[in-house]
């Protein structure tokens, strides 16, 4: 009985090892970078727009610390909107960014690789879903 009791905290030990985030500064270093200037291009869907297909371009500059990002969007109507975010892996992993217009929440999700950026944008004020892609200027 004594040989399960003194196992079962080694056991628990090592499972709270493996599970545990590693938040390290060297895997810090390896999250994706997505800090810089963007141009940003979105297709609006058909709930978006009435003509699907709709395209219209931003400009987002990023700053990351970490995983964290904030940042800040002019809009194509000339308009200014903020970005507060994370990045949770490597490039090709999801970030998940909010960006606040006005009353509206927009939720977008992307996937990062290199200089380029695609995925979604979902708005909860409007119930839409929006394509979008990006490319770092350089």
């Amino acid at each position: 009985m004594k040989k399960g009791i003194v196992f079962l905290p080694i056991l628990l030990c090592l499972l709270v090892a493996n599970v545990a985030p590693n938040t390290s500064a060297q895997d810090t270093a390896k999250l994706a970078n997505v800090a810089g200037a963007w141009t940003v291009t979105i297709t609006a869907s058909a709930k978006a727009h009435a003509t699907t297909g709709t395209k219209t371009t931003e400009m987002w500059t990023v700053e990351q610390k970490g995983g964290t990002l904030t940042g800040k969007v002019k809009t194509s109507s000339g308009g200014d909107a903020t970005l507060d975010g994370t990045v949770a892996g490597l490039d090709g992993d999801v970030i998940q960014v909010t960006e606040k217009i006005g009353d509206d929440q927009l939720i977008i999700e992307a996937t990062a690789v290199g200089d380029s950026m695609s995925g979604t944008i979902r708005s909860y004020k409007n119930k839409t879903e929006n394509l979008w892609s990006a490319k770092r200027t350089k």
